[in-house]
């Protein structure tokens, strides 16, 4: 099984059911949980090396008009479909390093003050040797998944903070709008 399988699998094991135990509904990697007058999205999103995720968090409000729902897509999606990358304002979580959530072996390397990361996937780190000036950071075993599972459980709790400020500033948005219209 590959890295990116097991830490798909780590997340379905250990953080979805925390998310579903909150109201959240979906497949993997997009939930949501609706309410009467929004719908919260999370995505897992996968970096397109593979290595590594993020999570990325947002709203769609269910107003009559689009332009203060939050919601970017085409007209022929409905707002109910939306998923995260519809969205206009979303949040990312801040990731264990680099904005992103990695599983393999992971090496920083900093050139002129400014902290470059490079994920050796479990199939390359047989054979590689580090460069002079890389410094490995996070060494991948078994237990990676579970330790970045907890993180990203962790950082939920700024997710569902966000999510409260979200809210509340939509809403003076809102009565804003009704006061002048």
């Amino acid at each position: 099984m590959s890295q990116s399988q097991k830490m798909r699998n780590a997340l379905l094991k250990y953080v979805v059911p925390n998310l579903i135990a909150k109201g959240f509904v979906g497949q993997y990697p997009h939930y949501k949980k609706i309410y009467d007058d929004k719908i919260e999205l999370l995505v897992f999103e996968t970096n397109k090396h593979g290595n590594s995720f993020t999570v990325e968090i947002s709203t769609v409000f269910l107003v009559s008009k689009k332009r203060d729902s939050n919601f970017s897509s085409s007209e022929f999606k409905k707002i109910e479909d939306a998923t995260v990358w519809d969205t206009n304002l979303r949040y990312r979580l801040k990731g264990m390093y680099d904005g992103w959530f990695y599983y393999t072996d992971l090496y920083s390397q900093k050139i002129n003050s400014i902290v470059f990361y490079n994920a050796i996937s479990e199939i390359k780190s047989k054979d590689y040797i580090p460069a002079t000036n890389e410094v490995l950071v996070q060494k991948a075993d078994d237990n990676i998944y579970r330790k970045v599972c907890e993180e990203v459980n962790n950082q939920m709790v700024t997710a569902f903070k966000w999510w409260d400020a979200f809210h509340k500033n939509n809403k003076i948005k809102m009565k804003l709008l009704e006061t002048f219209n």
